[in-house]
């Protein structure tokens, strides 16, 4: 089964753009599959590839700000 680049951008990336979909690819995010000039992910990418890119991306996020605490 297949499901339309649209559709998981919006439903299940949380409504990311395509520019930042085609930034994540060429960092490492699953590839859609091109079917007549359309882009599908299939269902191994939903339930296995995209969610380990996800999770490994979410482990390497450093703090934006970290405070550091002095014991004087």
């Amino acid at each position: 089964r297949l499901t339309p680049e649209r559709k998981v951008r919006e439903q299940q990336l949380g409504g990311i753009s395509k520019m930042t979909l085609y930034r994540w690819r060429k960092d490492g995010f699953p590839s859609p599959v091109m079917i007549n000039n359309r882009n599908y992910f299939t269902e191994q990418q939903l339930r296995k590839d995209i969610p380990a890119y996800l999770a490994k991306k979410i482990s390497e996020k450093k703090p934006a700000h970290v405070t550091k605490i002095s014991m004087h």
